[in-house]
């Protein structure tokens, strides 16, 4: 009777580890420089398994990160999992991504004879680069932009300045064109100098006459 038993638990076990690999691969991407989390469904009966994530061909020197304890987080590296028991779910976050972190794992689980392995994708890609032609040229447009007003202000000063200081000077002339006593001074000017003209035109006219003779 125990012998059935024992025959019954182990077709079950094997049964249920040719059940989880014959589940579709999970796909999982990241961004490089990122990170991504990794999470594997188990069945019911695995929460108390230690489990781990390894790398294709999932050697034990490819294990990645392993785990014993429940609703735990652990860290090693880039990598920290955690197992879920009310979810049944074993996660795995990666960090600091890469485009050489592209490639296949397993999510394992440690039973008797052959460990039971969930196989998952990963697939890196690159950051997209961005154009920074467009914001140099709208940089440019803005600050024409700014700029302008800022010249028109100082040429619309310096016109104004130049019509004030004509206004002044007209101002200037007109008042010293209407100043009573320039033009007195003008008046006496012209006048002394009429009076030397004569004067002088008169002396020579005596000085060349001649003298009668008696």
């Amino acid at each position: 009777m125990c012998r059935k038993k024992m025959k019954a638990l182990l077709f079950f076990q094997v049964l249920m580890c040719l059940t989880m690999k014959s589940k579709a691969e999970s796909v999982f991407t990241g961004t490089e420089g990122g990170s991504v989390d990794i999470s594997c469904k188990y069945a019911n009966g695995y929460q108390y398994t230690p489990m781990y994530l390894c790398r294709n061909p999932c050697r034990s020197s490819d294990v990645l990160i392993k785990i014993g304890l429940v609703d735990n987080v652990i860290f090693k590296g880039r990598y920290s999992a955690i197992n879920t028991v009310s979810a049944r779910s074993f996660s795995v976050t990666i960090r600091h991504l890469t485009l050489k972190d592209s490639g296949v794992y397993y999510c394992g689980l440690e039973t008797w004879g052959p460990d039971s392995l969930i196989k998952v994708k990963l697939n890196i890609s690159k950051v997209p680069t961005v154009s920074t032609h467009s914001p140099v040229s709208r940089q440019i447009q803005s600050s024409a932009a700014t700029e302008l007003p800022l010249a028109t202000t100082v040429i619309t000063a310096t016109a104004d300045n130049l019509s004030s200081y004509e206004q002044i000077s007209s101002l200037t002339q007109t008042q010293d064109s209407l100043d009573p006593h320039g033009q007195v001074l003008v008046v006496c000017g012209w006048v002394l100098g009429l009076k030397l003209c004569c004067i002088l035109a008169a002396l020579v006219i005596l000085y060349r006459k001649p003298s009668n003779i008696t």
